[in-house]
């Protein structure tokens, strides 16, 4: 159980760094986790002090959106090399060929994505490079829907901040 809710809340943890990506094709995110700690993370964006794609519009090449770094080499950037080597990675959204290099060369044990990016390339790479380097390299289904309300329903209990608010909150799925 403990387990469970732990995994529950590092992933709504790193789905809730996303909502600070500045590119809105696709606002993304990762974390690090070792020894039941999140060490650090990472949202796509622009270079510091430059404009944002929210603001000025894409840079376009082949097809991709240049203008941001992705989440996974910001993660890097945020984290200490001893707490990536021998990590979990989380990544909302499937993430690309140089962001898996730059992982492995960091000795990250795992990554774990969730969702997926119609416009990624390089799939049978991403998977030769986890396999060369002993990477467990795993798509898991999140119901974000579910997550949330786990979470909110447990603030409720005695000891939560919602529990003296007189009111539950509930996620509701509605579609787009």
């Amino acid at each position: 159980m403990r387990e469970q809710l732990r995994d529950t809340v590092f992933w709504v943890v790193t789905l809730l760094h996303s909502v600070l990506g500045t590119c809105n094709r696709l606002r993304t995110a990762s974390s690090a986790e070792k020894d039941k700690r999140l060490y650090g993370f990472g949202y796509n964006g622009s270079l510091p002090g430059l404009p944002h794609c929210d603001d000025v519009g894409h840079l376009l090449i082949e097809g991709h959106c240049l203008r941001t770094r992705h989440g996974e080499r910001n993660l890097i950037d945020n984290t200490q090399d001893e707490h990536l080597r021998g990590s979990r990675v989380r990544v909302i959204a499937t993430p690309c060929i140089n962001c898996v290099k730059d992982l492995a060369a960091k000795e990250v044990r795992e990554i774990f994505f969730t969702g997926s990016y119609a416009n990624a390339l390089g799939k049978e790479f991403i998977e030769e490079i986890c396999a060369q380097k002993e990477i467990a390299l795993q798509q898991v289904p999140v119901d974000w829907q579910e997550a949330l309300q786990t979470i909110l329903d447990r603030l409720s209990e005695p000891g939560g901040i919602l529990y003296n608010s007189g009111y539950k909150l509930r996620v509701v799925k509605e579609k787009l």
